[in-house]
């Protein structure tokens, strides 16, 4: 008997998925990353700038700038709101919607993107990660 040595041992099969622990959908019986890690990103509006206000949503490539579709919310009532969602690696788009009223960024702020006449948020996103409050319109928090 030797050790080590398997003959007639089946191939082991390769498999692809995510292997990145740290994202959404890591596949423990993957045995080569396919490029597939989609991470938990989480987005932050201030609102406490705001009087009066029913709804804060996100919008973006990610859910096809749909204006109403990811509804954010204020689960601890401090005026910020959030929404998490699973994106894979890379630059996003984004705008935030109050009420039913598009943001308005300024072209070539820090945190903006333009492409012919929309200017949007941008961001990168390397892994699971909280980017900070921004108040809708700014690249800052309310003051």
């Amino acid at each position: 008997l030797v050790h080590s040595y398997c003959d007639g041992c089946p191939a082991q099969e390769e498999k692809g998925g995510c292997t990145d622990t740290e994202a959404t959908n890591a596949d423990p019986a993957a045995t080569y990353d396919d490029g597939s890690c989609l991470y938990a990103v989480t987005f932050q509006v201030d609102m406490t700038c705001y009087d009066t206000f029913e709804s804060v949503y996100l919008n973006g490539p990610f859910n096809e700038w749909c204006g109403s579709c990811w509804p954010m919310t204020d689960g601890n009532s401090n005026g910020i709101y959030t929404y998490t969602a699973a994106l894979p690696p890379g630059g996003v788009e984004y705008k935030f919607t109050v009420d039913d009223t598009w943001e308005v960024l300024q072209p070539g702020s820090d945190c903006t993107t333009t492409s012919n006449e929309y200017t949007n948020r941008y961001t990168e996103v390397t892994g699971a990660e909280t980017f900070a409050a921004v108040a809708p319109g700014s690249c800052s928090p309310c003051e």
